[in-house]
């Protein structure tokens, strides 16, 4: 989980992050980081994003702030 531990911003690291999160909460192996959709959201207070992946959606949780 390096890359939780960088807290770092912007669309590229977004990316980064959305596909290690999918692999790693969804058991969706390995994701390219142009191969989805998404757009920030909350689930439950938590800040996160809702990802489209191959017709299907997803929700993972924002790395929060370092």
């Amino acid at each position: 989980m390096e890359l939780y531990a960088e807290a770092g911003t912007g669309e590229a690291y977004e990316r980064r992050w959305i596909s290690m999160a999918l692999s790693c909460f969804h058991g969706l192996g390995r994701i390219g980081t142009r191969v989805f959709k998404y757009a920030p959201t909350e689930h439950g207070g938590q800040a996160g994003f809702t990802v489209l992946l191959r017709g299907e959606e997803y929700w993972v949780p924002a790395v929060p702030p370092a």
